[in-house]
């Protein structure tokens, strides 16, 4: 038999959805490889190309996504309002 999880709530609230009309800031920390760093550009142009959101390499901007390498492969889901960056694990294996 399977095992059951606990079902995960959504997010409702609309201070936690990023906007479809002002792009996404990100940045990169110095931590990740220079192949890594190709390799999320090449997703976020994914990203853009299929989906309504669009992404702006700003390491100053206001709710900016920050790639850096950690432990695992993570992140919150949905925008975090009160954070000025928040975090993206680009751990070890995430590029596989």
């Amino acid at each position: 038999k399977g095992v059951s999880r606990s079902k995960r709530a959504c997010i409702t609230d609309p201070s936690g959805f990023w906007d479809p009309l002002i792009p996404i800031n990100y940045t990169f920390d110095s931590s990740l490889s220079s192949d890594v760093v190709a390799l999320i550009r090449q997703g976020i142009r994914y990203w853009t190309t299929n989906t309504c959101m669009s992404f702006r390499e700003n390491p100053n901007g206001i709710n900016r996504l920050r790639f850096y390498s950690g432990s695992g492969c993570w992140s919150y889901v949905g925008k975090q309002p009160t954070w000025p960056s928040q975090d993206v694990s680009i751990g070890d294996g995430c590029n596989n």
